[in-house]
């Protein structure tokens, strides 16, 4: 009896894992130059470029998607590095697109940032506390976030996700941390 008992959780925790894994998806897509630009000159060409001038390396924007999320983001997003002014200094900037897939209260987008060496060096977030209606497209544009020169610099591969979403009916929903924490792993195994 207590044989037939673990291979019936045994059963029942494989049939409800494997729905797991295949709704939990990454995109992903170059981003942009690691040559950050300042200035422009009158002929509308960069004047300076004060990082990466020697660098043929790229960003890689990687989205994470979950189809059983109440949410998700439209496509692949990621994190551009500019230079703002003297007095701001550098900057992370993104747009985003949000569709619901039930009706919601707030959300939270976060993107994770790894280094050229592969290590997490910022984790970024962006909250919209607004009423949102399912099937409906929700366009963010001019997200910005202040960053030092060294993460400017060294930032290869942006992490985006939906993190936290909470329904009208009330219901918080939180991304799965295992699959984050397993596409990190993986990148690292390809050898960005």
């Amino acid at each position: 009896m207590k044989y037939k008992n673990i291979c019936l959780l045994v059963s029942i925790l494989v049939i409800a894992i494997i729905p797991l894994s295949a709704r939990q998806f990454s995109t992903e897509t170059n981003g942009v130059s690691k040559k950050i630009e300042i200035g422009v000159s009158a002929l509308g060409k960069p004047s300076e470029v004060i990082l990466g001038k020697n660098s043929s390396l790229y960003t890689k924007w990687i989205t994470l998607h979950d189809d059983q999320f109440p949410a998700d983001l439209k496509g692949t997003i990621g994190l551009k590095p500019t230079y703002w002014s003297s007095s701001v200094g550098f900057r992370f900037e993104s747009e985003i697109t949000i569709i619901p897939k039930e009706d919601l209260s707030a959300i939270e987008v976060r993107y994770k940032t790894l280094d050229m060496w592969g290590n997490v060096s910022e984790t970024l977030s962006a909250t919209f506390l607004e009423d949102m209606k399912a099937g409906t497209e929700y366009l963010y544009k001019d997200l910005k976030w202040r960053i030092s020169e060294e993460v400017a610099r060294d930032c290869l591969i942006s992490l985006a996700y939906i993190a936290n979403v909470r329904t009208k009916s009330g219901k918080v929903y939180s991304f799965d941390e295992n699959f984050i924490n397993q596409e990190i792993a993986n990148l690292l195994m390809k050898n960005y």
